[in-house]
């Protein structure tokens, strides 16, 4: 499993149901759990791996999905090929109050 995660070594960075954390990577949000986690490095009893069909389907709904290994947007199903291996996400977990958390400069 290391060499389809790449490095993020966690099994939910490639599981359907988490979202990563748009500013804190080292945090996501399961959607079966309905919390926010720790990224597990071993398959909880709720994990279900991405497949292509997932894949596919959330890009013809939503209309792209976004590559986290190559940090990149795919906006067609043929251009899934370029980014077999990879870590992808279908939305982040955004935090409405991160941002004012996170340092700033004055």
């Amino acid at each position: 499993m290391e060499n389809s995660l790449g490095k993020h070594k966690k099994v939910c960075y490639i599981c359907v149901h988490f979202s990563p954390h748009d500013v804190y990577h080292d945090l996501g949000y399961c959607g079966e759990r309905g919390e926010l986690i720790v990224p597990f490095e071993v398959p909880c009893e709720d994990f279900k791996a991405v497949d292509a069909k997932d894949l596919c389907s959330t890009i013809q709904e939503r209309g792209w999905i976004y590559c986290l290994s190559c940090r990149k947007p795919i906006y067609h199903p043929d251009e899934l090929k370029d980014h077999v291996g990879c870590v992808y996400y279908q939305d982040p977990y955004t935090d409405s109050v991160a941002a004012e958390e996170s340092p700033t400069a004055d």
